[in-house]
């Protein structure tokens, strides 16, 4: 069984408008993060982000 990728960056962390909470995936130029956006009034919502690699 392989071990799961471990992040860029540190987790929790701030990305933009974003909050990235977990890593889900890495890929040979991509990581691909589960993350939330909050907004007004308590408007929150769940996406994926996927962040280009530096190279």
């Amino acid at each position: 069984m392989s071990e799961p990728p471990s992040p860029s960056v540190q987790l929790p962390a701030p990305f933009g408008k974003h909050l990235l909470e977990s890593l889900v995936a890495v890929g040979g130029v991509t990581e691909a993060y589960r993350a939330r956006i909050f907004g007004a009034s308590g408007f929150e919502k769940e996406m994926v982000i996927k962040r280009i690699l530096p190279k």
